[in-house]
């Protein structure tokens, strides 16, 4: 994925595929369902330090 690409998907301009989710989850080292994923609820007590 070139950076083109990759900035163009980031602002919504171009969709990304399922190719590209690969692409991306590889980039990350995660598996590619992590990214379709909701994330998970964060409460007060995990900001603690921050």
């Amino acid at each position: 994925m070139t950076n083109t690409a990759l900035s163009r998907t980031e602002r919504a301009r171009r969709r990304c595929d399922i190719d590209d989710l690969v692409v991306i989850a590889t980039a990350l080292g995660i598996p590619a369902t992590t990214l379709l994923l909701p994330l998970p609820s964060v409460t007060s007590g995990d900001r603690e330090g921050c």
